[in-house]
């Protein structure tokens, strides 16, 4: 219990620290087409929001989804006045020969979930997203998450396929890659949309993959990898409906590096030649918001599909 009201008082450090820097999070404008670049602190943000908005038993532990909905609310602006500055006609048009052009455009329905508002692009989005998903024959994870997140598609399988590929390629006498282990976590995110729903494996299968995590973030924590560690955290809290037994000692570690910085570090390799402490700091610390938030919030990942398509006023 103290291990998780610690945790629990470092994720909400986290959060002051998103308070603090929120308008850093503003898309910058592009002179032709959005970019990813462009979009992705405002997508990250969106989607960790995503994952804490999850609703919460008990109710004393709704401190996190009441956050989420407060911050989400600040950010509706920044949203539409991102896709107000796009040139719609020519996007569809571009999109048709470059699916993966649309998938900044996610930010859109995610508002859209997490506020319960309609945008005034929802339909420009989804016409924009039909013509990329009818254009191209092997839809990416990404772009089918997106779909998803829009109400248009289920990325379940893709995710789950992607996920048993990226297992099936590790190799039992070396240890995986950065590249490897970030695309385990996220086709996990995107299989579990967030925590919105389990993964649809046998449950021992989810329980062997959970305790593996586990042991991958505790490697990449102990080597100052904190994003991806955190990432792997969260991961594994996702994986299996129980938490893992393995997983307090993990956060405790994650906690103590929270107090000790008031936000989370990026990895000494990794460092960005910029000194702004946001550019270097936001992701890991997002990620780490995320992960020692669900661990402390001593409820169930869900059973049964939670998420539900928005529903505006």
């Amino acid at each position: 219990v103290a291990l998780k009201s610690r945790s629990q008082r470092a994720a909400l450090g986290f959060c002051r620290f998103v308070d603090t820097h929120l308008y850093r999070f503003e898309p910058r404008r592009s002179a032709d087409f959005p970019l990813l670049e462009d979009v992705k602190p405002l997508g990250d943000l969106l989607l960790i929001l995503l994952a804490l908005e999850r609703p919460s038993l008990p109710p004393a532990q709704r401190i996190f989804s009441d956050w989420a909905k407060h911050a989400s609310a600040r950010l509706w602006d920044f949203v539409e006045s991102y896709a107000e500055s796009i040139p719609w006609k020519a996007m569809r048009t571009v999109v048709a020969g470059r699916p993966h052009v649309a998938i900044p455009l996610m930010v859109v329905p995610l508002i859209e979930t997490l506020t319960r508002k309609e945008s005034a692009f929802h339909n420009e989005v989804r016409q924009t997203f039909a013509e990329a998903l009818h254009c191209t024959r092997g839809v990416s994870p990404d772009l089918s998450f997106a779909a998803d997140v829009a109400g248009m598609a289920d990325c379940t399988e893709t995710a789950c396929q992607w996920l048993r590929d990226e297992i099936a390629i590790l190799r039992p006498d070396a240890p995986p890659t950065s590249s490897a282990l970030y695309a385990i976590t996220h086709a996990i995110f995107y299989a579990a949309k967030m925590g919105h729903r389990p993964l649809p494996l046998p449950e021992a299968d989810r329980s062997s993959l959970a305790s593996r995590l586990v042991r991958f973030a505790e490697d990449r924590l102990a080597m100052g990898d904190y994003d991806l560690g955190s990432e792997l955290l969260l991961s594994a809290r996702w994986a299996c409906a129980e938490e893992p037994a393995e997983i307090s000692s993990a956060c405790e570690t994650l906690a103590a590096v929270a107090e000790r910085h008031g936000s989370i570090p990026p990895h000494p390799k990794v460092l960005r030649s910029s000194a702004d402490l946001f550019e270097n700091r936001y992701h890991p610390t997002l990620a780490a918001l995320a992960a020692l938030a669900e661990y402390s919030r001593a409820d169930e990942i869900p059973k049964e599909k939670l998420y539900e398509p928005a529903t505006y006023h």
